[in-house]
């Protein structure tokens, strides 16, 4: 339920967000074509190329790891996620780590590469090295638009879940199997 409102919250504020800065960038670009003109090879080297490509990597990735990480810090000062850690503390020994791996995995649906830093948490480094492993499996948020917004689109709601379950599934997998070996 937690990770449910964390993403709709994130997709929320981020689409609108997006749409927000989607109409800046057409609003601008009219009146730049308007005096430079639509086929000048500069405007489509700097406006196109360098402003577009900007607002491009702000609107389709920030707008959404922003408003992500603003709910983990609000989690992580309310003292959510030791709890959650605890919570799952039973199913990830299963699967070989701690419970505080929890805390990077949900880190790991913001970014990744922060979600693999904050494994250095754990104790042991068999721990680290699984723990990374299994954060890197997770989809982070730069996945989930496009997964949600192509998916979604064409396919329908119930093959974003039907993906979701397989790759929590693999997770699952690979950490026995690292647990194992």
């Amino acid at each position: 339920g937690v990770l449910f409102g964390i993403y709709f919250f994130t997709f929320s504020v981020g689409d609108l967000i997006a749409g927000l800065l989607d109409n800046v960038f057409t609003v601008w670009s009219d009146l730049i074509y308007s005096i430079y003109g639509g086929d000048n090879v500069w405007v489509k080297i700097f406006w196109d190329g360098g402003v577009g490509g900007l607002f491009g990597a702000v609107g389709g990735v920030l707008v959404y790891v922003v408003p992500f990480f603003f709910v983990i810090e609000i989690l992580q000062d309310s003292g959510y996620l030791p709890r959650a850690a605890f919570l799952m503390d039973r199913i990830m020994h299963s699967i070989g780590v701690h419970g505080k791996t929890i805390i990077p995995m949900i880190l790991g649906f913001g970014c990744n590469v922060a979600a693999c830093a904050g494994c250095r948490i754990m104790e042991t480094e068999r721990e680290k090295k699984i723990s990374v492993a299994l954060t890197s499996l997770v989809p982070c948020a730069a996945t989930m638009t496009v997964v949600l917004g192509l998916v979604g689109r064409y396919l329908g709601f119930y093959w974003i879940l039907i993906l979701f379950l397989i790759n929590f599934l693999v997770i699952f997998i690979v950490g026995r199997l690292l647990n194992k070996t």
